[in-house]
C-alpha cells in the first residue's frame, strides 16, 4: 500500500498577546483528519513573527516569546508541544520572514514533505478596500505568487464563511477541525485597546489563558489597571468557584 508524502504545515501571528482563536487555530490543525482518520499534519509549525511593514509590533520579543510559550509550549497542559507542535521564535527578535520565501525555505529544508500554508478566510476573501482583492494579494509581500505557489489550509472564520476560493482553487482545502462553530473573529489588536481602556480580568478570561493574563499583570503590559496582587486574588478565587 503506498503511504503518503508527510504534510508540514506553518503558520504564525504578532502573539501580542496570544489568545484563545490562536489557540484554536492550532488545535483546528492539529486535529483535523484525513479520509483514513489519521492526523491530516504530521507538524505544525508556529511562528511568532518579528517587525512587518504592514502591522506595528511595540511589545518587545521577550514578552511575546514569553507569552507564547504559557499560552501553547507546556506539554503538561499541552501534549502536542514539541512533538506535532513546534513553535519557532527565529523571527520574533528580528524583521519577520516573507511567507513566500519561508514557504521556500521550508521546501529545503523538509524536501521530501508536503508544505502547507495555514491562514483564516478572513484573509482570502475579496474585499471592496483592496479593489476585489483579497489581503494577502493586495498587502503581503508577493502575496499573488504566495497565492499561486502555497498548498493553503483555510481555517474558517466566523463573517467569513461564504468565500469561494477554496471551492475553486485546487491548492485549497478547508479545515474546521473539531468545531461545530467556525474560528472566532478575534483580533490581539482589540484586545491591547479592551486591556487599555480598563477591561477587567474577568473579561480577558474569555479570551486570555490565566497565566497570560498574569504575565501582563505582573509586567503591567498594554497600560493594564490590575496588579499580579490582583491576578493571585482572581486566579484563586476562580479556582475556589470552579471546585
Amino acid at each position: 500500500m503506498p503511504t503518503r508524502k508527510r504534510r508540514i504545515v506553518f503558520a504564525g501571528s504578532a502573539a501580542d498577546p496570544p489568545h484563545i482563536g490562536h489557540r484554536q487555530f492550532i488545535e483546528a490543525l492539529l486535529t483535523h483528519d484525513d479520509d483514513d482518520d489519521m492526523p491530516f499534519f504530521d507538524l505544525v509549525l508556529w511562528y511568532p513573527s518579528g517587525s512587518r511593514p504592514d502591522k506595528d509590533i511595540a511589545t518587545p520579543a521577550d514578552h511575546r516569546v514569553a507569552m507564547t510559550q504559557i499560552a501553547f509550549g507546556d506539554p503538561l497542559e499541552y501534549p502536542m508541544s514539541g512533538k506535532r507542535l513546534r513553535i519557532r521564535y527565529a523571527d520574533a527578535y528580528g524583521t519577520s520572514t516573507p511567507t513566500v520565501h519561508l514557504l521556500k525555505q521550508l521546501e529545503g529544508e523538509f524536501p521530501d514533505a508536503e508544505i502547507w500554508f495555514a491562514t483564516g478566510s478572513d484573509a482570502l476573501q475579496p474585499q471592496e478596500r483592496y479593489d476585489g482583492m483579497c489581503e494577502i494579494e493586495a498587502v503581503w509581500f508577493q502575496g499573488r505568487k504566495l497565492l499561486e505557489a502555497a498548498r493553503i489550509a483555510v481555517i474558517i472564520r466566523k463573517e467569513y464563511v461564504d468565500w469561494q476560493d477554496s471551492r475553486t482553487r485546487p491548492n485549497y482545502h478547508d479545515i474546521v477541525g473539531s468545531y461545530v462553530d467556525p474560528l472566532p473573529n478575534i483580533a490581539s489588536s482589540a484586545i491591547r485597546q479592551a486591556i487599555a481602556d480598563g477591561a477587567t480580568l474577568h473579561d480577558m478570561a474569555a479570551v486570555l489563558h490565566p497565566r497570560v493574563l498574569g504575565y501582563i499583570a505582573l509586567h503591567r503590559l498594554y497600560r493594564c489597571a490590575w496588579t499580579h496582587r490582583d491576578w493571585i486574588r482572581w486566579n484563586w478565587e476562580s479556582a475556589r468557584k470552579a471546585m
